[in-house]
């Protein structure tokens, strides 16, 4: 019911002619219209309320998502973009070495099951053979450099320790798992055992764990980019957004505006007639 005689009470506002007729019958009455000026200008304040709260929220909508990216600005990421990453193929590559471990683990219970046949020992055996693998240097996967480097500052370590742990741990088991039920195969087949378990302990572990984090590298830059990619389309639509409320804003404002303009220039001339024909009058 209010909002219905609002719109009742600015009705010479709302409908041109009637504000034409406002300002010449003011003109021709000789009245100031200051307060139908401001009557037009607190009309319009009233519709602009809306969109400028509209306008502040969204403003500090994005202010808070520009800031809360640990202060750097807000990366254009496209789609292709969030896509390149390598999680599938190295995803592949983990489960194939996972297998490849998994089935050391088991060839080698099958070997030693003529004189072994505790799965305690054998997972002990196995455990030892993949020490390399929880290393925190390899010459295998680290440059040179990286491998030289040691735990504190100024400390650097003898590269034939990490030779030692990371060839010697492999060489011994694998001998040992090969040697040790040596008279129930011929020598033959114990040589080739011994080779392929020093480079499945060699090879498999190390690339388990090497391509394990690896994979969760990737997988933390293709997160963090997908996260880029979602912010930017948000605060793209705000953007947008934003766009849409000011070029409202914009257009009540020339609105308010052009019903000022009609209303002083019906009342100017409404009251420059009012005069010539007093002056005619005065004349006669």
């Amino acid at each position: 019911m209010e909002e219905n005689v609002d719109q009742h009470q600015y009705q010479w506002i709302i409908n041109e002619g009637l504000l034409r007729d406002e300002g010449v019958l003011f003109g021709l009455a000789g009245v100031a219209i200051e307060e139908k000026i401001g009557a037009i200008r607190d009309y319009y304040r009233v519709k602009r309320a809306s969109a400028e709260a509209k306008q502040a929220q969204l403003g500090k909508e994005m202010e808070t998502m520009v800031s809360g990216v640990n202060g750097d600005a807000l990366a254009e990421v496209t789609r292709e973009e969030v896509g390149r990453i390598n999680v599938i193929p190295m995803s592949l590559q983990l489960c194939l070495y996972a297998g490849i471990c998994y089935f050391n683990f088991y060839l080698e219970m099958y070997w030693l099951s003529p004189v072994i046949r505790s799965t305690a020992i054998c997972v002990g055996l196995y455990l030892f053979g993949l020490f390399s693998v929880f290393m925190g240097r390899s010459i295998l996967y680290n440059s040179t450099g990286s491998v030289a480097m040691g735990h504190n500052e100024g400390e650097s370590r003898e590269k034939w320790k990490i030779y030692l742990e990371e060839w010697g741990v492999p060489v011994v088991v694998s001998l040992f798992i090969a040697v040790l039920p040596g008279s129930a195969y011929p020598s033959v087949y114990s040589v080739v055992a011994a080779l392929l378990f020093f480079l499945l302990f060699l090879l498999g572990g190390k690339g388990l764990v090497n391509t394990f984090f690896r994979l969760r590298t990737e997988a933390g830059g293709h997160f963090r980019r997908r996260r880029q990619a979602l912010q930017s389309a948000k605060l793209r639509a705000l953007q947008e957004e934003l766009t849409g409320v000011l070029s409202v804003l914009a257009a009540l404002t020339g609105e308010e505006q052009y019903k000022i303009h009609i209303l002083t220039s019906e009342y100017n001339l409404a009251k420059e007639n009012r005069q010539l024909a007093g002056q005619l009058f005065v004349k006669n």
